[in-house]
């Protein structure tokens, strides 16, 4: 990962920023791992108390030259804690040549597993045409369900083209309203080739 914040204990507060960074052209060049490139990971406490913030983060031009199915590229990758993101900017689905990637890549801009999140005003892109595969790509996929997720003023834009599907969205959940889950003036779009605005 380019920044990975880590907490070991659930009981001790954790508090803290990640801002102002540019994480660009990470890459992995092994052909056959199934390497997961990722720009920021958070793990953190849910101890009471706890304040992540991560902010005006610009996240681009990530690499993966894999054809192992399990080969995956994130742009922030959420597996614990308390966290706020607001005004961070994802783009994802070519290098940094601007060449589209087109191996069987799993492509997610956020990936949220566990935590406590909330989202506001953050810009997701994922591109790249002439894609072969099936793996799928997410500006957003949210995994997590009955803790709090809230989604404000995001755009979560998925463009990338080619063979799979391509969602805008992914969540996790039962029933017309899931618990935790707010989601509030957002901008989804999913214009390519396979693209399908969301999965639930």
């Amino acid at each position: 990962a380019g920044i990975r914040q880590a907490a070991s204990s659930s009981v001790t507060a954790f508090t803290g920023s990640i801002s102002n960074d540019t994480i660009y052209a990470l890459s992995n060049t092994d052909p056959l791992s199934g390497v997961v490139v990722t720009g920021i990971l958070m793990t953190g406490s849910t101890a009471s108390g706890t304040s992540l913030t991560v902010s005006k983060n610009y996240i681009y031009s990530f690499s993966n030259l894999s054809t192992n199915s399990f080969a995956e590229l994130r742009g922030i990758n959420l597996t614990g804690g308390i966290n706020t993101l607001h005004n961070n900017m994802v783009s994802l689905g070519t290098d940094a040549e601007g060449t589209p990637l087109t191996n069987n890549l799993t492509i997610c801009g956020i990936y949220e597993t566990g935590g406590s999140n909330r989202f506001s005003f953050n810009s997701i892109y994922i591109g790249g045409t002439g894609v072969t595969g099936t793996n799928k790509s997410y500006a957003l996929r949210s995994l997590t369900t009955g803790v709090t997720r809230i989604y404000s003023n995001n755009i979560f834009h998925n463009a990338r083209s080619g063979t799979g599907k391509h969602y805008a969205i992914q969540l996790s959940g039962t029933g017309v309203n899931p618990g935790g889950l707010t989601s509030v003036n957002n901008l989804f779009f999913a214009n390519g080739t396979g693209g399908i605005l969301g999965l639930y």
